[in-house]
């Protein structure tokens, strides 16, 4: 009988990339995804990286950074000794990877959820009834395909429940690399829509985080590299000197050439705990979903940022790249945009924040559609799909 048949609780073991707390967003997934499968009356165990002695990392209070409830109990598996910094720069490796397989084999769960490609493998081998989610693309890097190689040479054991992605193009390749499949499918990141619905009103939001309260606000909330076209954005700022655009996000070192580059009307928010940006979403006119078209990025992705915008009641304005057709329209719960024009970028978000009906109209919709993809939602359906849970 399948786990969850039967009306019993499933026990999970959630395998994390191992780097929690970080401020990167497949730790904000990971969290999010395990808050969503214990809120599906399930007992869930989120491993993740620490130190034998209590390290700096504990000092970051995971759930309310995070924004997640006490549904998921989170297990911190000592494979350093100490740790200086609060937040992990990347994940911890095979160390980790290795002991967090071995202390599910102790646990005998019902399913192993897996963040880590390395660790699935183990989970495999040891015979664990395994699901594993991956993002990355077998063309981003020798490493990277060499896993999912290995990983789809054990594809056919019975160990291998099945593989979550996130687009339909990284869907086809894993297949193209040999994935059954019967074994593959897609599901879109998320969102809790809870935190959105209880943020204040565009005026308190601004008085609270103590943004310009006269002037309309474009705002865009992520990271600040390339792909994700924050470059772009702050060349559009300048051809909109009637806008305010606020950046909240990225890191020093990202955010410093864009600093030096930035009009007058740009400010930098910084990176901000989970829990603050449904203030800063609340508090613009417009949200800016800015990335660029360059690269495999542009098919691949699955932006949290999008899910929260669509929660948010702000019309959105976006570039239009394949990764989001199955998302957003234009004209319709979005305003999308020529990729990697600061031009056409100024220009829409000109468009919106001129019109508020049609700027409503498109929050409007938004937010009506983003119940389709809710974190409660999508844990939801793929224990139905693979462990016949619920």
């Amino acid at each position: 009988m399948p786990p969850g048949e039967g009306g019993r609780e499933l026990r999970i073991v959630y395998i994390s990339h191992g780097d929690v707390p970080s401020k990167w967003a497949h730790s904000l997934q990971s969290m999010k995804m395990a808050d969503a499968l214990a809120a599906q009356a399930l007992s869930v165990e989120l491993l993740t990286a620490g130190s034998l002695f209590a390290g700096a990392e504990r000092r970051v209070p995971l759930r309310s950074w995070y924004g997640i409830g006490p549904g998921p109990r989170i297990v911190r598996l000592p494979v350093f000794w100490r740790r200086r910094d609060p937040f992990f720069a990347g994940p911890p490796g095979r160390r980790f990877e290795r002991a967090a397989a071995l202390y599910a084999r102790l646990r005998r769960p019902d399913l192993v959820y897996v963040r880590s490609k390395r660790a699935a493998l183990d989970c495999i081998r040891l015979g664990l009834p395994t699901l594993v989610e991956v993002h990355g693309s077998p063309k981003s890097g020798e490493t990277q395909r060499r896993a999912l190689e290995d990983l789809a040479r054990l594809a056919e054991r019975p160990a291998l429940l099945g593989v979550v992605t996130v687009t339909g193009y990284l869907r086809d390749l894993y297949r193209e690399l040999g994935f059954p499949g019967r074994k593959l499918e897609v599901w879109p990141d998320g969102v809790d829509p809870a935190p959105f619905d209880a943020a204040p009103e565009r005026d308190e939001a601004r008085r609270r985080l103590g943004l310009p309260a006269a002037v309309p606000i474009a705002l865009y909330c992520g990271h600040f590299y390339e792909a994700k076209g924050a470059p772009c954005l702050v060349e559009a700022a300048a051809l909109a000197p009637e806008l305010t655009f606020c950046l909240v996000g990225g890191t020093p070192r990202d955010t410093a050439p864009l600093r030096q580059r930035a009009a007058r009307n740009v400010c930098f928010e910084g990176f901000v705990p989970q829990h603050l940006v449904p203030e800063y979403l609340a508090a613009a006119d417009v949200l800016v979903l800015p990335n660029s078209a360059q690269g495999e990025h542009a098919h691949a992705t699955s932006p949290l940022k999008l899910f929260e915008y669509m929660a948010a009641r702000r019309p959105i304005v976006a570039s239009d790249i394949p990764a989001l057709e199955g998302v957003l329209r234009h004209g319709e719960n979005a305003w999308l945009v020529e990729p990697d024009s600061p031009r056409a970028l100024a220009e829409g978000v000109r468009a919106v924040a001129a019109d508020p009906g049609r700027a409503k109209e498109l929050a409007d919709r938004a937010r009506a559609e983003v119940a389709r993809f809710t974190w409660e939602r999508r844990a939801r359906e793929i224990l139905e799909r693979f462990a016949g849970g619920g």
